[in-house]
């Protein structure tokens, strides 16, 4: 099982900030063939980074730390989700 957490929980709008969304491996086997592409809301402008993670492996207990840059260009409470996630 992958968890997926993202850091930090809020955005300073206007700035550029680090985003970064940690994929995680909870379960006794590795995690093959691993692709995510990051979707963020349009109030969100991805400024650095590509966003995806493309066939990776995540073994037992270890993660895969995806970082990017964005600037927030308005007050709100947003989504980030996957438009593409499988292992």
């Amino acid at each position: 099982m992958i968890n997926i957490t993202v850091q930090p929980t809020q955005l300073v709008i206007d700035q550029i900030n680090l985003l970064s969304i940690k994929l995680t491996n909870s379960g006794d086997k590795p995690c093959t063939h691993v692709n995510f592409r990051l979707r963020l809301p349009p109030k969100i402008v991805l400024l650095e980074g590509t966003g995806t993670i493309e066939n990776a492996r995540i073994d037992p207990g270890q993660n895969i730390v995806l970082t990017v840059r964005v600037r927030p260009k308005q007050v709100g409470s947003w989504v980030i989700d996957s438009s593409s996630f499988s292992y």
